[in-house]
């Protein structure tokens, strides 16, 4: 358990960095997370910054699917050129082999996850934006 959470942890460091250095050098010198429309994240205080914090999720959701399936393909390339261990007696090889299978099938996982996570946090903020649209 303790290992799926420091992968968890490391996947979303390198995905908030990688956003990070581009809402960064699209925003100005700050290195406060921002939205698609350069404000800074915080709390949405209105529709708008509602509807721009559901573009940043939708952004981030797909940065998360690109990259499972980036590993998805590189997993594909590898195992064409390595194969895949059978029935056969393990070697070496196979066996890291196998590790890499598992290395990249728990990193397309977490992967997935912060996609499907990052979708439903765009969802609900779209949904506060336009619930704070019609009572104005």
């Amino acid at each position: 358990m303790q290992q799926t959470w420091k992968g968890i942890a490391a996947l979303i460091m390198a995905a908030a960095l990688s956003l990070g250095v581009a809402a960064v050098g699209a925003a100005g010198s700050s290195n406060e997370p921002r939205d698609t429309q350069g404000a800074q994240l915080g709390v949405p205080q209105t529709p708008d910054e509602h509807f721009g914090r559901a573009a940043y999720y939708k952004e981030k959701a797909a940065a998360y699917s690109q990259e499972a399936e980036t590993h998805r393909k590189m997993f594909a390339d590898y195992d064409k050129k390595h194969g895949s261990p059978g029935a056969k007696a393990l070697t070496a090889q196979d066996a890291a082999i196998t590790k890499m299978r598992k290395h990249c099938d728990d990193y397309m996982k977490e992967a997935e996850t912060l996609a499907a996570q990052a979708e439903r946090f765009a969802e609900f903020h779209r949904m506060l934006g336009e619930e704070m649209k019609t009572k104005k």
